[in-house]
């Protein structure tokens, strides 16, 4: 992942639909909001974990959540 590199708005789109999709599924399985010192971490990991699959070619929204979210523990 590279610092202030720039992405195309379709890329952008993918981005927020992978993260959003991920945010959502990660407060479903823990069963509400998280705490904000908890959220931004989590935010901070998907967003990372995400934008280095965007790095390495991954297009597919699915593919990217399930990236995003492995290796995190969802009890």
């Amino acid at each position: 992942m590279q610092i202030g590199k720039s992405y195309d708005p379709d890329t952008v789109k993918l981005i927020s639909t992978a993260f959003d999709g991920a945010w959502s599924d990660l407060e479903a399985a823990l069963g509400g909001p998280l705490s904000e010192s908890v959220a931004d971490t989590a935010k901070a990991a998907i967003t990372r974990r995400i934008l280095t699959a965007v790095d390495a070619g991954e297009r597919d929204a699915a593919r990217l959540k399930s990236s995003a979210l492995s290796g995190i523990v969802m009890a």
